[in-house]
């Protein structure tokens, strides 16, 4: 009995069990849902197959090598993410193995982050209104991403000050 009930939850069709995710994934920030949504989009549309069952580790690892090579070490790192967060998904939901266990993410070299110097940081500050100084100052000593700060609401500040939650990305 479980068996059958297994095998016929594995017999979804691709194109419904992806549907389910882009709705399951609808917390996360839209620019995270847009990229999510193409790299899945792209892998299946390079594969012939109807069910998920069919899909093998080997695929995933040709698609990145195939569509993914002349890209950098972060992006691949990301498509990596979108799968593996889909097929995490998959697993758990239609109880069937997890095929992207075995997929490992690239090390990817830090980036150069030029900083600028305390007497630039204090001129900059010179020269901008008081708001701006004030988003400045908490850009620069909370390490908030602009968007971040933008979606900042009074209910995320504790009522003493000291502290507030920031919603970014998950």
């Amino acid at each position: 009995m479980f068996n059958a009930l297994r095998k016929r939850r594995a017999r979804t069709l691709i194109q419904e069990v992806k549907e389910n995710w882009f709705i399951c994934i609808q917390c996360l920030s839209p620019e995270t849902i847009r990229y999510y949504r193409r790299n899945i989009n792209a892998f299946f549309n390079g594969l012939s197959y109807k069910y998920l069952y069919q899909i093998k580790t080997a695929d995933i690892q040709n698609f990145i090598t195939k569509s993914l090579w002349h890209k950098k070490k972060s992006s691949v790192n990301t498509s990596i993410a979108a799968l593996k967060s889909f097929f995490g998904w998959v697993s758990d939901t239609y109880d069937i193995p997890n095929i992207t266990i075995s997929v490992k993410r690239f090390k990817a070299e830090m980036p150069h982050q030029p900083f600028i110097s305390k007497e630039q940081y204090e001129k900059i500050l010179q020269s901008a209104t008081p708001r701006e100084s004030d988003i400045i100052k908490m850009l620069a000593n909370t390490g908030m991403r602009c968007s971040e700060l933008a979606g900042l609401k009074l209910e995320n500040i504790s009522p003493n000050l000291s502290s507030l939650r920031i919603c970014g990305r998950p």
